[in-house]
């Protein structure tokens, strides 16, 4: 099978050199088809076994990117994932989230974790991207003047008129023929935990679910059950949170992808929010490499040849994935993106 032919050198550790992550005639591809290097491992699985010390759905790390330097990460080889167009889009990603949580804070900004690995990406870049901006308000919060100085600075206030009328009531005002401004609003807190929605469903696969309330306790997340589907989930919680924004992990290569963008409002007959696709334009290849170079943990089902996750009654291993043997390539191995969704019925 070409799968394990594309795995063959996994234990060796191979890795493709930097220029193979770019855009040029040895780069990844825009129709989501993975490069392979010299030694026969797809690109999704190259550049980061030699960093990532261990294979498998724990990989024993925590590494993040940085919202300040995408090239970073416990992985310690950012050069090679930062290097050409997935660099490129990394850092796009964490822009994308960094104007999302300007306008809405994490207050109103929320992700939709599910335990899939596109969630499993959003979840890490929002970790990074909450960070950055943690950082940016309490740089902004130090500029500002105090209180005090803030006081002493202001213009005196106009004067009082006082008005008697001939019942003896007397009526105060001011003397400025312009009304005082109105003071600003509060400024929204950068201390909030990430908020996530989870759509509990009958037919999701129980390890899924486990390792969703594993990586919230995990990480803090503030993680909310939804239950009545996804529509109807969406509803309650935008109605009951207060939430503007939701983080999804939409591709491109997604059914209905293809004609989103970044920033998207929600569609006619849903309750309004706008949709903050952060890895719009990630492919397949990129989403493993991301996972796989920083180290991150994700759903052990994947490493058993599942690729794309529906419920139990509809997703299979990928057929793809078969080895000889009757077991199956971790996900990471498969060939060609167009067959991410091969085993969902």
């Amino acid at each position: 099978m070409a799968a394990t032919a594309a795995c063959a050198a996994r234990d060796e550790r191979c890795f493709c050199r930097e220029a193979d992550w770019g855009c040029g005639a040895g780069g990844d591809r825009s129709d989501g088809r993975d490069h392979k290097c010299a030694r026969g491992c797809p690109a999704s699985a190259a550049g980061v076994r030699a960093r990532n010390g261990g294979e498998g759905s724990g990989g024993g790390g925590d590494g993040v990117p940085s919202g300040d330097d995408s090239g970073g990460g416990g992985g310690g080889c950012g050069g090679e994932v930062a290097g050409g167009c997935f660099g490129t889009r990394l850092r796009r990603s964490l822009d994308v989230l960094g104007g999302a949580l300007r306008l809405y804070g994490t207050g109103r900004l929320a992700i939709a974790f599910n335990g899939g690995k596109d969630a499993t990406v959003i979840l890490h870049l929002m970790r990074a991207a909450v960070a950055n901006h943690r950082r940016v308000v309490a740089t902004e919060e130090a500029s500002l003047p105090s209180t005090a100085a803030a006081a002493a600075a202001a213009p005196p206030p106009p004067p009082t008129t006082t008005v008697v009328l001939g019942s003896g009531e007397t009526l105060h005002g001011s003397g400025g023929a312009t009304p005082s401004p109105l003071p600003p609003p509060p400024r929204p807190t950068a201390s909030s935990p990430i908020l996530s929605m989870y759509i509990t469903d009958a037919d999701a696969f129980d390890e899924v679910e486990c390792f969703v309330r594993a990586t919230a306790a995990r990480y803090g997340i503030e993680a909310v059950d939804q239950a009545g589907g996804f529509k109807a989930g969406i509803e309650a919680f935008v109605r009951c949170r207060g939430v503007a924004a939701f983080v999804l992990g939409t591709r491109r290569d997604d059914p209905h992808g293809g004609r989103m963008e970044h920033f998207e409002p929600s569609s006619a007959g849903w309750p309004p929010f706008m949709r903050v696709n952060a890895i719009l334009d990630w492919s397949y290849a990129d989403v493993w490499r991301f996972l796989r170079h920083w180290r991150l943990p994700y759903a052990g089902i994947y490493d058993r040849g599942y690729t794309s996750l529906g419920g139990v009654s509809n997703t299979a291993a990928n057929p793809k994935l078969r080895r000889p043997d009757g077991g199956y390539e971790p996900a990471y191995c498969l060939d060609d993106a167009r067959d991410e969704r091969a085993g969902r019925t």
